[in-house]
């Protein structure tokens, strides 16, 4: 595994260690080490003027004292002027229109005898029973349930479901 010691710096920081010591031999490998890892546009950037400096040859000259050699050729980030970030143009989506929630018909008031039925549950049902079946039914309609069948499925399941709750709550009334 190879060690990244600069990992934790920017690639603003790493770009100004590179104008700071673009001839020491040290930053240099550590610099190109550490951009071999970044996919980002200034990075890959700055790798090459990185690995354009290390063929430059001026690798040779000692890094104890680089300020008494004077490199063969001007170094490329002395050159090469910054170019400004490019962002994207912003793509904006039309939203997609909003399909119209199919209207359930209301349910009017039912008997106690067409409550049990509504509920598929028998007179004498225990209450856990009678919310079990509330429960199976509603969770029929669903809107998870219901996603991919057609309108007229998904409206009767809703309207199945509205049913359960209508008997559900005269059954509450009876309590």
């Amino acid at each position: 595994m190879t060690a990244r010691p600069l990992l934790r710096h920017t690639v603003a920081q790493l770009e100004e260690m590179f104008v700071a010591k673009p001839l020491d031999t040290g930053t240099l490998k550590a610099l190109d080490t550490e951009l071999q890892f970044r996919n980002v546009p200034r990075a890959t950037a700055l790798l090459r003027k990185v690995k354009s400096a290390i063929s430059d040859g001026s690798l040779l000259i000692p890094s104890a004292q680089p300020e008494l050699f004077t490199p063969a050729r001007t170094p490329i980030h002395a050159i090469a002027q910054p170019q400004p970030i490019m962002t994207p143009p912003a793509v904006i989506l039309p939203k997609a229109a909003a399909k119209p929630a199919p209207a359930v018909a209301e349910i009017p008031p039912m008997a106690l005898d067409e409550a049990y039925k509504a509920l598929r549950v028998t007179v004498g049902a225990s209450w856990a029973e009678v919310e079990q079946s509330r429960f199976k039914i509603v969770q029929r309609a669903h809107p998870d349930t219901v996603a991919e069948l057609s309108a007229e499925k998904r409206i009767a399941a809703q309207t199945e479901a509205k049913r359960a709750n209508a008997a559900y709550t005269v059954l509450l009334g009876t309590c």
